[in-house]
């Protein structure tokens, strides 16, 4: 599957020869491994198999590994889904904030308000994260979308006890 998705993303999404962008079909967990200390300056992890987050994406061993590859001022963003009560986003948000500690989420105000499933795009930090930009970015969207701050994502989704290798679960089902 990596394979096709790859091959994919360079035929639907074409990338100027000289972009730095380099698209690879490796797993999330063991690509990110391989990448050197403090080498990128944005991680985007958007990952699904069978429409769940993989478990091993969820713990405070990967976001220890994505800081590393960001290094103090870099940026990791993480697309999840989940739902109301979000018990599954409240202990990946805990395992985020291990390793990343400035964080922002966006997502669709139902989702929020607890009305269906919905994607949860997480934005995290060592430094600062685009929350001024962010918001800018919300109010001309055409799909609305909320974004919280560092403060209102420990007030929504605090208390989670963040995923390790040997209790993680990936996202739930659609």
């Amino acid at each position: 599957p990596a394979v096709a998705v790859t091959a994919l993303v360079r035929s639907e999404l074409p990338l100027p020869r000289r972009s730095g962008i380099k698209v690879r079909p490796t797993d999330g967990r063991s690509g990110v491994s391989t990448l050197r200390d403090d080498s990128a300056d944005l991680v985007i992890v958007d990952a699904f198999a069978q429409a769940k987050v993989p478990a091993a994406l969820a713990t405070v061993a990967f976001f220890a590994d994505l800081a590393r590859v960001v290094g103090p001022s870099g940026t990791v963003a993480l697309n999840l889904t989940d739902r109301a009560p979000f018990g599954w986003t409240r202990r990946v948000l805990a395992g985020i904030r291990t390793a990343l500690p400035e964080v922002l989420l966006t997502a669709e105000p139902a989702t929020l308000r607890a009305k269906r499933l919905g994607n949860l795009v997480v934005v995290a930090s060592r430094g600062t994260v685009p929350l001024a930009e962010l918001r800018q970015r919300a109010t001309t969207a055409a799909a609305p979308y909320r974004v919280l701050d560092t403060r209102a994502v420990s007030d929504s989704f605090g208390g989670g006890t963040p995923f390790t290798d040997a209790d993680a679960e990936p996202s739930p089902a659609p």
